[in-house]
Parts: structure tokens; sequence; C-alpha cells
């Protein structure tokens, strides 16, 4: 199912959204699901972005952003995740 997760203090680091999930239902918790809403709730609450829907056009002087969500384990064995901007 996953191909050769990074291993961090024991637990197998996802590196996609879809594993994330994946790995949440195999293990029967929603550790990875309760990082990346506490990690998108920040995000949203700061109004770092503003989300466009498919069918609105980029407003003049901004660009397009590919993102991509990462995926770490702390020492205590808390996940998280963070919303990163074109993998940096």
């Amino acid at each position: 199912m996953f191909h050769n997760p990074s291993v961090k203090f024991g637990v197998p680091v996802p590196r996609n959204v879809k594993e994330a999930l994946a790995m949440d239902k195999l293990n029967g918790d929603s550790k990875w699901k309760d990082a990346i809403e506490k990690e998108m709730k920040g995000l949203h609450d700061h109004q770092t972005f503003k989300f466009l829907e498919p069918t609105e056009n980029t407003p003049t002087g901004y660009q397009y952003a590919p993102l991509r969500m990462i995926f770490d384990v702390k020492p205590d064995g808390r996940r998280k995740a963070r919303l990163v901007i074109g993998g940096h």
C-alpha cells in the first residue's frame, strides 16, 4: 500500500494526504487527519491564503502557487502537517 515510507520515532511518515488518511484508516485513528485540520485551521484563521474557485481567474498581481502537504512526527509522537508552496 505504501511505497517505502520513512519512519520517524517508530511511526511511518506519509508522503501525501492520501497516504496519511490511509494510515489513519489502517491504524483506526485520526492522528494525521487531525494534524491536517489543525494546519488548515491556522492558515484559515490567519487569512494566509485566498483560495479561489476553479472557475475564478487569478487576480492581477498574483500568481498560481502549487501547494502540497508535508508530514513529520514530533519526539512525543504527535503528528505534524505543514502546507507548503512548491515543496519548500
